[in-house]
């Protein structure tokens, strides 16, 4: 069995991630337990592509919380809502009536960008995101700067918002340790998180089952996250939670990569899942990771 990875070996294999990627990568990590943080270039102001969406969210859970908006409220699905890229609610036909409620699950579950732009308008418009998240909670570096517009994204990924891994690190830390909003919101933001499909970044080489549920397995790992991408761009912001009550909070960002695809093999999304597999690998809470917990990868 393989030793337990030690902290000289773990900062060697993330300068090693770093050098052959052919952009910028960033990282911020903080073990919730330990209080030990693991960072690389963890305040570099980056694009954060849909993780965005995770501000949308809070704000859209605190007037939830105040009894401004109501949950169960149904929505008519407009024409001039579709907008392209993630999502499904673009190939529906007009007058669908999904609640606020479907609506938080689709942006973040399926990245629903028509979803995403109904619920920013909802709670108030661009403006209203941007108080809460920097004057409410200090986040003074993380910008929505407008609403979702795909096609003009691409050539000006930060066009619609920018943050760093420690940041978004902090804002997920806030939502896990319950003191963002009351804890039945911090919870049930974390429940969606949780439901997210698209787990091709930092879960990347790790056995994270989004079945687990249904089929009534029991989870020795799980994660609630939110990934982003643009063309040369990956993002990824959520919490690892491991055996022994173990909670890492991660947040992995890259631009400026050569490997503008969005193929499954694409350049930011094998380096963030070789990061999380890093993370999880050190901070496990048992001794050497498990092979069936960690997955093989050529990019470790």
């Amino acid at each position: 069995m393989a030793d337990h990875l030690n902290r000289d070996d773990l900062d060697r294999r993330l300068s090693a991630i770093r050098g052959r990627f052919s952009g910028d990568i960033a990282l911020f990590a903080h073990n919730l337990a330990t209080d030990e943080t693991v960072e690389l270039d963890a305040d570099a102001l980056m694009p954060t592509a849909s993780v965005i969406k995770l501000a949308v969210l809070v704000e859209l859970f605190r007037r939830i919380a105040a009894g401004e908006i109501d949950p169960a409220r149904r929505l008519p699905l407009r024409a001039e809502d579709q907008v392209g890229g993630s999502g499904i609610l673009r190939e529906f036909a007009p007058g669908l009536e999904p609640t606020v409620g479907d609506l938080a699950m689709l942006m973040v579950v399926l990245s629903d960008n028509t979803a995403t732009n109904v619920l920013i308008d909802l709670v108030g418009g661009v403006a209203a995101v941007n108080e809460t998240i920097q004057q409410r909670l200090g986040l003074r570096d993380t910008t929505l700067h407008n609403r979702i517009d795909f096609a003009a994204i691409d050539g000006k990924v930060r066009r619609l918002a920018e943050s760093t891994p420690r940041q978004l690190g902090r804002l997920v830390g806030s939502i896990v340790r319950g003191d963002l909003l009351d804890r039945p919101s911090c919870d049930a933001i974390l429940d969606i998180m949780g439901r997210q499909r698209y787990l091709d970044q930092a879960p990347r080489y790790l056995a994270v089952n989004p079945y687990a549920k249904e089929l009534g397995v029991a989870e020795t790992l799980r994660v609630a996250n939110k990934t982003g991408m643009f063309p040369g761009v990956r993002a990824d912001a959520g919490v690892f939670r491991m055996p022994g009550g173990v909670e890492v909070v991660y947040c992995i960002m890259s631009e400026h990569s050569a490997d503008r695809s969005f193929s499954p093999e694409a350049e930011g999304e094998v380096a963030a899942g070789a990061i999380g597999r890093l993370l999880v690998e050190y901070w496990w809470p048992d001794g050497p990771l498990p092979a069936a917990i960690g997955f093989p990868s050529p990019h470790l």
